[in-house]
């Protein structure tokens, strides 16, 4: 993430939350710890843009198709 007035480059953790820019979507406010400007967000775009993680707590069945068959062979 960077700051359009000062040029600070950071990770999003750094710019400190201020609020929702719009009651409805995932647009925030954020402020650049360097110059204290408060910046708006997209937040979901940043979160996702070069990121391969995956959702948390899920581990390898993300992406995975489940059936009946797969059940009977685990059990079987």
């Amino acid at each position: 993430m960077r700051c359009d007035k000062c040029g600070y480059e950071g990770s999003l953790a750094e710019f400190t939350y201020v609020a929702q820019a719009y009651e409805v979507g995932a647009t925030a406010l954020r402020r650049c710890p360097s110059c204290r400007e408060i910046i708006t967000v997209d937040q979901l775009e940043l979160e996702s843009e070069g990121s391969e993680a995956k959702p948390w707590g899920i581990g390898d069945i993300w992406g995975r198709k489940f059936s009946k068959k797969d059940r009977e062979a685990e059990n079987g």
